[in-house]
């Protein structure tokens, strides 16, 4: 299904809904080239994920794109919220292509449990790209991935 974004004018706070998919026509679905009729992809969930110990996808969390030789892609994700239950532990979150590392954001959560962000812009080479988001630790605890429907984890793929 292929999804085209309108960005609000002004930064949204992180306690709304940061981006709301409008339908594209019926001509764009997935792994449709990027270009003007189709801004970008986007997922989300809006259910945690439990039980991570070691560097694992993030359920729901990736987009495939096909793009032309060239096209530059940003590629921006948000956690709303990530758990451990070791204080002391560091929680990590990659953004990926493949078993490629584009770029990582780690954090020792303390008591709290702070949203997460990342982003990289990547000029692919022609044809279809798959990026996935993938959470780890480093320690003992388990971590727990936070997502809510009034607060959605999300990935989004757009050409720049």
């Amino acid at each position: 299904m292929g999804y085209m974004l309108r960005l609000p004018e002004t930064k949204p706070s992180p306690s709304k809904d940061i981006l709301k998919p409008c339908r594209v026509a019926a001509a764009a679905t997935a792994g449709d080239a990027l270009s003007k009729s189709v801004a970008g992809w986007y997922a989300e969930v809006t259910a945690n994920q439990t039980g991570i110990t070691t560097q694992v996808d993030l359920t729901g969390l990736s987009v495939t794109i096909t793009t032309v030789a060239g096209q530059r892609i940003r590629i921006t994700a948000e956690i709303y919220g990530v758990g451990n239950t070791v204080a002391t532990d560091a929680t990590y979150l990659w953004l990926m292509e493949g078993a490629t590392q584009l770029n990582g954001n780690g954090k020792i959560l303390g008591s709290d449990t702070p949203n997460m962000t990342i982003s990289a812009v990547v000029t692919p080479s022609a044809g279809s790209h798959t990026y996935k988001l993938q959470m780890s630790r480093a320690g003992t605890g388990t971590v727990t991935m936070y997502a809510a429907a009034t607060s959605p984890a999300y990935i989004l793929a757009e050409a720049i």
